[in-house]
C-alpha cells in the first residue's frame, strides 16, 4: 500500500489532480474562492498563497535532483502564486492606508497629542507580509513604503502579537535584514515556552491560539520554521518542539 502511494506515477497523478482543483478555484483576478461558483475571497487567497510559499521553501530548491516528479507541480504553484501577488499586495496597502487615515484623524482630534495608533495591523495582514517577503519579486516604491510603515507599527507593539504572529513576523524581519528585531521576537517566543520531560517544549498560554481542528500545531510549526531559519543552533527549542 505504502509502496503504491509513493510510486512516482501515483504521486505525480495525485499532485497534478490537487493542483488542477486548486487552479479551478482561482479566479482571473488571482483570488481563490472557498468553493466552485463562489466569489474570490481575500482570506482564502492569503491562506493558499502562504501554503504555496511553504511548498516552494520545502521542496522547491531540491525538486530538480531529489523530487523530479514535482517539477511540473512546482511550476504550476509558482504560476498561481504570481497571479495571487496583486491581491496580497493590495491587502498590505489597504491596511497601511486605513491605519494612516485613522492615525491622521486621531492626531487631528487630539490636536497632535496622539502621534501613533495604539494597535497593530490585524493578524491576516501579517500572513500577507509573510507571503510578500518569502515570495520575493519586484516591489513598487509605494508598496515598500506601506510595508515599512506596517512593520514599524509591529516593532513598536510586539506585546499585541500572538505567538504565531511573532514567529511569522520574525521570518519577515529576518528576510528584510532586520536581524536584531528577528532575534528579539524569537527570544520572546522562547520565554513563552514551557518544557517538561514528558511533553517537551510547548506553549501553555492564550497567546498561542488553539482550535478544535488543529489545536496549536500551526503555532508550533511556524515557531519551528523561525528557529530553524534564524537560530539553527538552538537545538533545545528545535528538538524540544
Amino acid at each position: 500500500m505504502l509502496g503504491t502511494a509513493a510510486h512516482p506515477d501515483t504521486l505525480r497523478h495525485r499532485i497534478d489532480e490537487a493542483a488542477s482543483k486548486l487552479g479551478i478555484l482561482q479566479h482571473n483576478d488571482g483570488r481563490w474562492s472557498w468553493f466552485s461558483g463562489m466569489p474570490g475571497n481575500d482570506y482564502m487567497t492569503i491562506m493558499i498563497a502562504e501554503q504555496l510559499v511553504h511548498l516552494n521553501q520545502l521542496i522547491g530548491a531540491g525538486q530538480s535532483t531529489h523530487l523530479p516528479v514535482l517539477t511540473a507541480s512546482i511550476t504550476n504553484a509558482e504560476t498561481m502564486l504570481r497571479q495571487a501577488m496583486p491581491v496580497i499586495d493590495k491587502c498590505i496597502s489597504d491596511e497601511a492606508k486605513t491605519m494612516r487615515k485613522k492615525e491622521a484623524e486621531e492626531r487631528q482630534r487630539t490636536k497632535g497629542r496622539v502621534k501613533s495608533l495604539p494597535y497593530i495591523p490585524y493578524e491576516m495582514v501579517n500572513h500577507a507580509l509573510y507571503v510578500r517577503a518569502m515570495a520575493g519579486g519586484v516591489e513598487s516604491d509605494s508598496l515598500k513604503s506601506d510595508i515599512d510603515y506596517l512593520m514599524s507599527k509591529i516593532i513598536d507593539r510586539p506585546d499585541q502579537l500572538t505567538i504565531y504572529g511573532k514567529a511569522i513576523l520574525a521570518n519577515v524581519l529576518d528576510k528584510r535584514g532586520e536581524k536584531q528585531y528577528a532575534r528579539e521576537f524569537l527570544e520572546s517566543i522562547r520565554q513563552y515556552s514551557v518544557k517538561t520531560p514528558m511533553m517537551g517544549v510547548y506553549f501553555d498560554t492564550s497567546k498561542a491560539h488553539s482550535s478544535w481542528y488543529d489545536y496549536k500545531l500551526p503555532t508550533v510549526s511556524m515557531a519551528l520554521e523561525a528557529f530553524h531559519k534564524i537560530a539553527p543552533s538552538d537545538t533545545a527549542m528545535l528538538i524540544g518542539m
